[in-house]
Order: C-alpha cells, then sequence, then structure tokens
C-alpha cells in the first residue's frame, strides 16, 4: 500500500473508533438517570467566581526547531513567547481570588525562562512552575495567583504537533474533582483574553441558559487602518438567528434588555467552562477528546470555513454540545446601539488575536470586515 492508502486508512479506522464511542456515549445518556444541571446550578455558578483554572497551548520553534519526526504548527515567523506571555499576563488579572494558569507547551524549560522573566518579579505572583505531568498540579497549593508550566510530547498514535492543543482536556477532567475552581478557561497561546471579557461571561451565563446558549466571544486583530474581524468573511445578518434576553449591565447596574446574534462562523479561539457545563460536557460531548472529534463532519456553519482541524475542534469545547433548533452553534453575542443609533458589537465580547496572521495574509478571505461596521444594511 502506498503512503496515502496507509494514511486515508489509518484516518477510516480511527473516525470508525470515534463514531464507536460516540454512538455508546449516546446510549449511556439516554440510560442515564443523571439530570442535566439545573437553573440553580448555573445561577450559583454565575454568581461569581472562587477559583479560575486556565489552560493555554504555546507551540515553541523560534529558538529550537522541534523533533524532526513531529509536523511543525504554522508559526514560523512569529514571535510566540512575546504573545504567550501577554496572554498569560490578561489572564492574571481576572476577577478572581484564585488564578492558575497551566501553560501546555513542547519546550517546557524555555517557556518557563520566558515567564520566569517577564512575572518572576511580580509582587502578587506565587511562582513559576515546571510540572512533570497533569497529576503534580493536584498537590500544589494553588492559591492566590500562580503558573505552572506542564511539558508535552507526541504520542504514538496522534504524532503531530497540532495534537498538543488537546492536552489541556485532561486537565480540566480531572479539576473537576477539585472545588478550589469554579470556572476553566482555554485559550490559544495569541489571545489577549481580560477581565472584562470574563465578567461578561459570567453576566450572560444564566441569561442565556434559559434558550441554551452560552456568551460568546468576537476575536479581531488590530492594524494601522483599524480593527477587523479574525473569523468572519463578511458583513453579518441582524435577522438571522438570535434571541433577546434580560442580562445585568458591567456597571452593576439594573438588567436591560440585549440582542444576542449567531456570527456565521462560531470558531473564537477559546472557551470558558463553569462546574455545570464542564460536567456535562466531560460526560457526554464528542468534542471532548480528539478521537471523538473525528466523527463529527460539519463543524463550521458558513460555506466559507471548511472542515474544522485539530486545533479548531480543540478550541470549540461546548459550543457545540446540545445546540438549540434554529442555531447552528451555542454561542452568541450581545449587540447594542452606537451614539448615532447604528448596530455595533457589545465591547465586551471582544477578544484580541495577537498574532495579526490573519489580516496579513493576502489569500485569507477573513481580517476584511471593520469592527466598526459588522453588519449588513
Amino acid at each position: 500500500m502506498t503512503a496515502v492508502s496507509l494514511s486515508r486508512f489509518r484516518r477510516f479506522a480511527l473516525t470508525l473508533v470515534g463514531r464507536t464511542l460516540v454512538a455508546v456515549d449516546s446510549v449511556r445518556r439516554r440510560l442515564s438517570w443523571r439530570r442535566d444541571p439545573g437553573r440553580e446550578a448555573v445561577a450559583a455558578s454565575a454568581a461569581g467566581p472562587n477559583g479560575v483554572l486556565v489552560a493555554v497551548s504555546h507551540w515553541r520553534d523560534e529558538d529550537e526547531a522541534p523533533d524532526a519526526t513531529v509536523p511543525t504548527p504554522d508559526h514560523a515567523g512569529t514571535d510566540r513567547s512575546r504573545m504567550m506571555t501577554e496572554c498569560v499576563a490578561s489572564v492574571l488579572e481576572l476577577g478572581a481570588d484564585r488564578v492558575v494558569v497551566a501553560v501546555f507547551t513542547n519546550e517546557p524549560s524555555q517557556t518557563a525562562r520566558a515567564l520566569t522573566s517577564r512575572f518572576g518579579h511580580a509582587p502578587d505572583l506565587v511562582s513559576v512552575e515546571i510540572l512533570r505531568g497533569i497529576a503534580s498540579l493536584e498537590a500544589t497549593d494553588t492559591g492566590g495567583r500562580q503558573i505552572f508550566v506542564i511539558g508535552w510530547k507526541p504520542r504514538v498514535v496522534f504524532r503531530h504537533g497540532f495534537n498538543l492543543t488537546w492536552a489541556h482536556k485532561r486537565l480540566f477532567r480531572r479539576a473537576l474533582d477539585d472545588h478550589r475552581f469554579s470556572h476553566f478557561v482555554y485559550l490559544e497561546d495569541d489571545i489577549r483574553f481580560t477581565r472584562e471579557s470574563f465578567s461578561y461571561w459570567c453576566r450572560f451565563r444564566e441569561p442565556l441558559a434559559a434558550y441554551g446558549l452560552l456568551p460568546g466571544y468576537v476575536r479581531y486583530e488590530s492594524t494601522d487602518a483599524g480593527r477587523f474581524l479574525a473569523d468572519q468573511s463578511g458583513r453579518q445578518r441582524l435577522d438571522g438567528p438570535s434571541v433577546r434576553v434580560h442580562a445585568p449591565r458591567a456597571d452593576g447596574a439594573t438588567a436591560s434588555d440585549a440582542l444576542v446574534v449567531a456570527f456565521d462562523n462560531a470558531y473564537q479561539g477559546m472557551y470558558v467552562l463553569d462546574r455545570p457545563l464542564a460536567r456535562k460536557h466531560f460526560r457526554y460531548s464528542p468534542n471532548r477528546t480528539l478521537l471523538r472529534s473525528l466523527s463529527v463532519r460539519h463543524w463550521a456553519p458558513s460555506e466559507s470555513v471548511g472542515h474544522w482541524g485539530w486545533r479548531e475542534r480543540a478550541a470549540a469545547g461546548p459550543i457545540f454540545d446540545d445546540v438549540p433548533s434554529g442555531f447552528t452553534a451555542r454561542n452568541v453575542v450581545p449587540v447594542r446601539n452606537d451614539e448615532t443609533g447604528g448596530s455595533v458589537i457589545d465591547p465586551a465580547c471582544l477578544i484580541e488575536h495577537l498574532s495579526g496572521t490573519i489580516t496579513a495574509s493576502a489569500d485569507s478571505p477573513f481580517g476584511r470586515v471593520s469592527v466598526d461596521d459588522p453588519f449588513r444594511p
């Protein structure tokens, strides 16, 4: 058999195994006597975070070439170390008593040096520490602010470097038994996720739960010409899937009605879970493991986006779990009127894609729509 035939056979075999596992999960779910988390559990979770576990996937290749047997992710020529530390700096400011950041990387020693150089003298940071594995985190005193670096190596079956993005799943699953954490956040290493970004998710979580929806995010990139949507190939419709919810305002004032809409492309490069959402996701979701996710074909709701790859599915989290009728994904974003009466994206759900690779690409259909003019007339 040729190498191409072997690759196709391997893909077919893995997909078949994934479909079998998903089918078994479906049977388990129907036979389970456990009920889904109620509104009370969601309300308690949305009331306020007490501890946040953040996982960041970070591939390094600018200082030393990776193992030649592992295909290199397409990040050459960009300063991943700088962007990674900017990403970590943003999440250390999240509004919670405890924030623990776990950076998964193929080069733990170099990554730890970069983090120590940036945060080693921070007055409110406990430590930057290299862990041998996920189990080591359970024995640590995760109080205040801490950064842990966890090394990743290729597996026998999934040897591609993209598989690094799935390493955090096992950490989140195990951390569900640790009640020091009320929320879990996964980020690609070039995203700035701020205190305001997290506060928005907590405010909209309960109002959207009544509709089976989740607070979503919109990635943007900054250029000399302005800010542009990173994941949408065209201006969005306001007459598409949408609902109105009664959500608290960021300034603590009385809740008001907010229009939330679904964008064409659901991709956002990250996800957030609270405990009720995480329990359900890691029990039944086909996207909780790479093997299961191979069985799902129609990830992308837009014709302009092909089948989602390994990294995209790793960052999808729960947005394709139990999608309500009329929607193609669960993540929606709020819209508000600006001073001229026009419709704009609520700034609370905007997160910056630091690398700028999408708008810089001449061949990409994305990164061409202005953040200030995102909707069709």
